[in-house]
């Protein structure tokens, strides 16, 4: 089951003496909401936005974890599709 998330940047807060008796449970943020496979890009773009993260975790129905997405890779999927002139049909 999804807790939470404890990203690099979460860690690199700890002193590095405490990361031999740290334990993720103690950093991980259970804060930061979590997305459903069937959310849109814009959908999880807004829970980013406020939350102030650069990631969300996707859970399916159970609250069990199905993978993660990130705000870099949906700013890289944009810039592919500018360049390829992918995107729906309709959109300019």
């Amino acid at each position: 089951t999804y807790i939470g998330l404890c990203s690099v940047q979460d860690c690199a807060q700890i002193d590095r003496e405490e990361w031999e008796t740290r334990t993720v449970a103690e950093v991980v943020d259970t804060g930061v909401p979590s997305a459903t496979p069937s959310w849109t890009l814009r959908d999880v773009v807004a829970a980013m936005d406020e939350s102030g993260g650069e990631m969300i975790a996707v859970t399916d129905s159970n609250g069990a974890f199905v993978g993660i997405v990130l705000e870099s890779e949906i700013v890289r999927l944009g810039e592919i599709l500018d360049e390829t002139g992918g995107g729906p049909p309709g959109v300019v």
